[in-house]
């Protein structure tokens, strides 16, 4: 149920890079802010979004990864020996960072994290025989390490930022494409011209685009963020499997304080975090940045007793079975989602990008997740795992046949 639901939720952030706007909003994050739609639904849902959404899908899912590398191991380790545990788990990341790759340049999403697992992971080896408190102060200590990268990150970006000119929309300069844009807010209205013909146009421009946006993200030193980020996560999501918090080994109660802690940490915090976004006009701000990881990690916590405290409790079965579903096929569901969303917005499938807002975005989201749900409910009844994860197997092992090893 937990990766069902990381799977599910990251789709609520992806698709406003998916089909609104990618890489040219001044606002942290690649995330459109007003420009992704500003009627009051729009506001509303970008609240929400802020507030218990925004990276902590992603974390969710960094945390069942490194439960993952210990389950991995462990089972190994139990049929096959010591011997065999490096060589299969480094085959088995080597294959997901090529799935990564394929994901970002041919498939076209370059917002993905399944090269950045693939890299993160092999900081995992290590620290396979750790006690689950040694690996939680070592995933924190990452993870402070990637805060004090923020700030000073957050303090050169205002800087540079107070030097530039500043362009606001006025007068809805992309009527003539389709695009409605809130007046009064910054953005680069060239470059998001240029942006959404290319989406909007065939096969090879389409490619040359996302080439270009590929590189500039990736080769670049806010990538060895993103992979310190996932390795703290992934730490501390080991630790929680070995303490037995992630496997809902823990009574309801723990969980529900899980819930309620986070909660009561993070709302706040990430609440404070938005209004000052909004208050600087959606410019780059220092104390957000600052802040980000105790916010974000705090709901994630928050997330993740919720859902377990739902589990032990046994409500609505049926969801959970849903959800149980989508996430025992999350790599084919995950990849799934990028390959609908590229016939739905490029220009050689509907082309529809640009042309819907964060409102109606959302409720493209809620047809997908039904579409995710019912053909993991069928794929399954038919199949052991999904098609992506069948192949992953393959090629960590070398043969067809082998035991089913959770990730």
């Amino acid at each position: 149920m937990l990766r069902g639901t990381a799977v599910l939720g990251i789709l609520l952030i992806n698709i406003m890079g998916m089909g609104r706007e990618l890489d040219i909003s001044p606002y942290y994050g690649h995330e459109p802010g007003p420009a992704g739609g500003w009627d009051p639904a729009d506001q509303v849902l970008w609240w929400i979004s802020q507030i218990f959404v925004e990276g902590t899908m992603r974390g969710l899912f960094t945390l069942l990864f490194g439960a993952g590398f210990i389950i991995f191991c462990g089972r190994i380790l139990t049929s096959s020996g010591r011997a065999d545990i490096r060589v299969l788990y480094l085959r088995r990341i080597f294959w997901l960072f090529v799935f990564g790759l394929i994901h970002m340049y041919v498939l076209l999403w370059p917002g993905e994290t399944l090269a950045i697992y693939g890299i993160a992971g092999l900081a995992l080896i290590p620290f396979l025989r750790w006690k689950s408190r040694s690996l939680f102060v070592a995933g924190a200590a990452v993870l402070l390490a990637t805060a004090i990268w923020s700030a000073v990150d957050a303090r050169n970006a205002a800087a540079d930022h107070a030097g530039e000119p500043t362009r606001l929309i006025q007068d809805q300069p992309l009527a003539d494409l389709g695009v409605r844009l809130p007046d009064g807010y910054e953005l680069d209205v060239a470059a998001y011209r240029d942006e959404i013909l290319a989406r909007r146009s065939g096969i090879s421009e389409n490619l040359r685009h996302n080439f270009n946006v590929v590189n500039s993200w990736n080769f670049d030193w806010s990538t060895f963020w993103w992979v310190l980020d996932a390795i703290g996560l992934m730490l501390i999501g080991a630790a929680l499997m070995k303490s037995g918090i992630i496997s809902a080994e823990r009574p309801e109660r723990f969980y529900a304080m899980l819930a309620l802690g986070g909660y009561l940490v993070g709302v706040p915090i990430n609440l404070w975090e938005t209004a000052t976004v909004v208050a600087s006009g959606f410019q780059p701000t220092f104390w957000p940045d600052v802040t980000y990881h105790l916010g974000r990690i705090a709901v994630t916590a928050g997330h993740l007793g919720l859902i377990l405290f739902i589990v032990k409790r046994h409500w609505a079965p049926k969801v959970q079975q849903a959800l149980a579903a989508v996430g025992r096929i999350a790599l084919t569901n995950y990849v799934a989602q990028t390959v609908i969303a590229v016939f739905i917005f490029s220009g050689f499938g509907l082309g529809l990008y640009a042309y819907l807002e964060r409102a109606e975005l959302w409720a493209l989201v809620v047809v997908i997740w039904a579409v995710q749900i019912a053909f993991s409910s069928w794929w399954l009844a038919h199949h052991a795992m999904g098609p992506l994860e069948a192949l992953w197997r393959r090629l960590t092992y070398g043969r067809p046949g082998v035991p089913v090893v959770p990730a």
